[in-house]
């Protein structure tokens, strides 16, 4: 029955429903598809499809304003530049919760 019809009729008949129907789509349709396009879950940039940062606070849409590039520095530099102290940072090492390289 479902492939008597084609794609976009199954979703636009599911579309208001209560049901699971939403189609299978590939990676690169992925940006294109509504919802995520609307809640901003993946985002296509010069170098290929990228999720976007999780979670998302809805109430502070500026705490996350791009999709950034891993940073380089060392852990106790950024830390330090958040305002963390050498004991505060030693202890976060020590403790596990983050690393050091």
């Amino acid at each position: 029955a479902f492939a008597a019809r084609p794609q976009s009729y199954w979703t636009a008949a599911f579309a208001e429903a209560e049901a699971c129907g939403a189609p299978v789509v590939g990676l690169a349709d992925l940006p294109d598809d509504p919802h995520l396009m609307a809640r901003g879950t993946v985002r296509r940039t010069d170098d290929g499809l990228h999720a976007a940062p999780a979670p998302r606070l809805s109430a502070h849409p500026d705490l996350v304003s791009a999709i950034l590039a891993p940073c380089d520095d060392p852990v106790e530099s950024v830390l330090r530049d958040a305002g963390f102290t050498g004991a505060e940072i030693a202890t976060l090492v020590e403790t596990g919760v983050v690393r050091s390289a």
